[in-house]
């Protein structure tokens, strides 16, 4: 509503929705006075001023940010219908609550900014109760809450005159052009006067930017810059000090330039990354902080006092030793594996990729080995250096299928997983790319050429790390060896970044298909689909497919249930003529979801024998907060 705007004023209405409302979201200026909240997520004006508000909150997240110097929340009360847990923002934002009021029917609610805090963050509050019972939100991690007893910070938003309690919206929304929708700028300006000290040019926010940097020691510095802001994004002059705790003190060294601003030097001589946070603090009360990750000085890549070798296969396994001057140092050794045609390495293709700073010293075989050489890049490196020279090693024979202990099971966890662009369709191996299937052609999206996939964490219901979308219609494919496949299983286990049960960003064609006796080649065969649909907020729908020549249509009934939420164990399973699809879930249901919809979901439908046994994942959902971590999946012939 009103995007581009300026000075809305709303008095007196009731918003009245659930997801995505977010009134007047685009406005400059936007003030709420004795106005009725009902929301989802992603529903508030994030730059917002809310007066003699009452709101009620059906699930955890009524921001999906705030902007700028955020929102500020003025004698207003919180109806909390969700449990376990209330936070404010997706993306943690500021917020000021000031005099305000949270009820639900627990004590043990626990209330915070954001679900996912950065140390940079800081939020405000004044006077705020959980049924009756003074509460601090984000109690776990204080130092992201300022609260603003007897600090001057509070006189942005109230103070006292003549015995009377006054909302200072005249500070917060004058902007340059003295906007007083309530009228009060004599009452400010009087008690500007009698108290000495000028109520309508109070600062509300310290920015630091950058708000995260990485300094390596010994190599160049940094500047943290400051920011002090009036309601709206106004700035303001002033001065600042700079803080870090007494023990960070030794690994980054802090100076402050003429103009304010911090200069950062890495002293961090250790032997482990540190991170820093650097605190600004503003005689008001005002916060900001940035969040410094200093690096230990570079040191000489290690040297080989054992190259490389390569045990010959036993128990499907080839094992890489080699031994390095690492110093008594944990060995981060960036190994790469291979499949070659030759022991020379020719026409390397890689299959297996080092992570999480651990060496992949051991590499299991399967069926696309057989007929192919093994090699193994090492890159030399520990916690103090780069990378050094690589060192490859190759084995002098071809894997054979007798090497192999189970040539009926492909399995990844995909922290070894390759991530690059990799689009040949061969025997045995994976192909990693984007790709727009023909039933999304209504929407205007295109696969492009930059990496479809990636592995690392996510916000949202994705726990730990894992193999994550990159860009809209990121898909892979399995193709096996050559052969005549019979039944087969494709077992998954997957996070949703989205944690309501939705799955994804909108029901506009975002899905996952799950492939099995796929041929990669024509593109048909059979799947599971999961998909957003416009029937409902908290739950998406499963259903069963086939594929011919990259066309899809549903051959089962469609199943809407809410088990699409971390760890989420999905299991397919051909069977002769019979395709049956399982989906289960540890999450609890979400709450205030619909009770007549199934957590789990059984699936079956009558298929035409095939002797493909392909298989893979195609993804056309959006990315960051609408992706799915992937965390295993096995493909099993029988």
């Amino acid at each position: 509503l009103c995007n581009n705007s300026d000075k809305v004023y709303a008095s007196n209405c009731s918003f009245i929705s659930r997801l995505n409302t977010c009134p007047f979201v685009g406005s400059k200026r936007a003030f709420f006075e004795d106005c009725h909240f009902e929301s989802t997520d992603d529903a508030l004006c994030g730059n917002g001023v809310y007066l003699n508000c009452d709101l009620d909150f059906y699930s955890s997240k009524p921001f999906w940010s705030t902007h700028g110097t955020g929102a500020a929340f003025l004698n207003c009360d919180f109806n909390v219908i969700t449990q376990n847990a209330q936070y404010l923002t997706k993306v943690g934002s500021q917020v000021a609550l000031i005099d305000c009021r949270f009820r639900n029917t627990g004590d043990s609610l626990y209330l915070a900014w954001t679900q996912y805090p950065k140390d940079d963050m800081r939020c405000y509050q004044h006077n705020v109760s959980l049924n009756g019972q003074a509460v601090l939100f984000q109690a776990d991690r204080p130092y992201l809450t300022i609260e603003m007893e007897n600090k001057e910070v509070l006189k942005a938003y109230r103070f006292e005159y003549e015995g009377k309690l006054i909302y200072n919206t005249y500070n917060l929304l004058r902007s340059d052009d003295d906007w007083d929708p309530c009228g009060i700028k004599e009452i400010v300006t009087a008690a500007s006067q009698t108290d000495g000290f000028d109520y309508s040019n109070v600062p509300v926010q310290l920015s630091v930017k950058p708000a995260f940097t990485e300094l390596q020691t010994g190599e160049k510095t940094d500047t943290l810059f400051f920011g002090i802001n009036r309601f709206g994004n106004i700035p303001v002059e002033g001065s600042i000090d700079w803080y870090i705790s007494p023990e960070d003190a030794q690994f980054l060294s802090l100076r402050r330039l003429r103009n304010g601003n911090c200069l950062l030097e890495g002293s961090n001589y250790s032997d482990e990354i540190r991170h820093v946070m650097v605190e600004a603090r503003h005689s008001s009360g005002l916060r900001g902080a940035s969040v410094v990750k200093v690096l230990p000085s570079i040191l000489p890549a290690p040297r080989f006092t054992a190259y490389p070798e390569l045990s010959a296969p036993d128990q499907g396994i080839i094992k890489l030793t080699y031994s390095l001057n690492l110093r008594n140092r944990a060995d981060h050794s960036l190994v790469t594996w291979y499949r070659c045609k030759d022991a020379q390495g020719k026409e390397a293709i890689p299959v297996a990729v080092s992570r999480l700073n651990q060496p992949e010293y051991n590499y299991s075989l399967s069926a696309g080995d057989v007929g192919f050489y093994l090699q193994a890049k090492i890159e030399p490196k520990h916690i103090r250096s780069l990378p050094g020279t690589p060192v490859t090693v190759c084995s002098t024979e071809p894997i054979t299928k007798e090497d192999i202990l189970n040539p009926n099971l492909i399995t990844t966890d995909f922290q070894n997983f390759p991530d690059n662009t990799q689009k040949q369709l061969l025997p045995g191996f994976w192909t990693v790319d984007a790709y727009k299937p023909a039933d999304t052609e209504a929407y205007n999206w295109r696969a492009n050429s930059k990496n479809a996939w990636f592995y690392g964490s996510a916000q949202g219901g994705a726990k730990g790390t894992g193999f994550l979308q990159g860009q809209k219609g990121a898909r892979l494919l399995y193709t096996p060896v050559e052969g005549s496949y019979g039944n087969m299983e494709v077992n998954i286990v997957a996070d949703p970044c989205k944690t309501a049960g939705q799955g994804f960003g909108s029901a506009t064609g975002q899905y996952m298909d799950i492939y099995i006796k796929f041929d990669t080649k024509s593109l048909s065969g059979y799947g599971l689909r999961i998909v957003r649909t416009p029937k409902y907020a908290n739950a998406v729908d499963f259903v069963l497919m086939e594929y011919n020549k990259g066309l899809s249509r549903e051959i089962s009934d469609a199943i809407s249930a809410t088990c699409y939420l971390t760890n989420c164990s999905i299991r397919l399973k051909a069977e002769a003529q019979l395709l049956k699809a399982e989906v289960s879930t540890t999450s609890p249901k979400p709450y205030n979801s619909d009770p007549n919809l199934p957590h789990e979901v059984k699936l079956e439908a009558e298929i035409s024998s095939n002797s493909f046994g392909g298989s893979g994942i195609q993804h056309t959902g959006s990315t960051g907060g609408g992706a799915t971590m992937l965390h295993q999946m096995d493909i099993i012939y029988h």
